[in-house]
């Protein structure tokens, strides 16, 4: 068969475009209400090799953030969410451009303290050179079930992104009647005092 090989131009293109205009997919939806009394949604979406800063970027008019773990429980309730899954997501803990090794300006992205860690052996640790991996992401590498952390900037590793919100707890519906009740004992004091007088 003779003739000229067809050129893959034109299929570099589409796969281009069509990348261009791609939506990141819902893979979970989860809540955890911490000690503390906030209630935190979770959802974790598959965009593979989607950076850092255009996670962040999509999430910013949403109300949603790249999730931020700040204690051991919360961590757990992470992981319970990724129950099934596996690959690295994004999380909301990055470095600044300027810092001098992999372990030094970690902040999330809230502004959350930075005083809970849950690194994996070795990591952080700039893989690729000085200022390489300035991003967190939570992965399964290590076993599905611990979801440690690793710096990262290798695109190709990345699967997706996990995002969060929070917000003041909401009551438990056994506790409504008993909230109603209470308020209606003060109202009937108060009415009670205005009697009185």
């Amino acid at each position: 068969m003779s003739g000229k090989a067809p050129s893959s131009t034109p299929l570099l293109l589409i796969l281009f475009a069509a990348r261009l205009f791609a939506s990141p997919v819902l893979l979970s939806e989860w809540e955890w209400n911490d000690p503390s009394g906030v209630y935190h949604e979770f959802q974790a979406f598959s965009f593979a090799g989607q950076s850092w800063e255009r996670s962040t970027e999509q999430l910013s008019t949403t109300g949603w953030h790249l999730a931020t773990i700040s204690s051991t429980a919360e961590q757990q309730a992470l992981i319970a969410g990724l129950e099934g899954f596996s690959g690295e997501y994004w999380l909301g803990g990055h470095q600044s451009p300027r810092q001098a090794g992999p372990e030094d300006d970690w902040t999330w992205i809230t502004g959350e303290t930075w005083d809970y860690r849950n690194w994996a052996p070795g990591e952080p640790n700039d893989a690729y050179g000085q200022n390489s991996e300035q991003h967190i992401a939570v992965w399964s590498r290590w076993s599905s079930s611990d979801w440690l952390w690793n710096d990262e900037g290798y695109l190709p590793n990345i699967s997706g992104y996990i995002a969060e919100r929070t917000s003041a707890s909401v009551p438990e519906p056994g506790q409504l009647p008993l909230f109603a009740a209470g308020l209606l004992g003060i109202a009937c004091m108060i009415r009670r005092r205005k009697k009185e007088r």
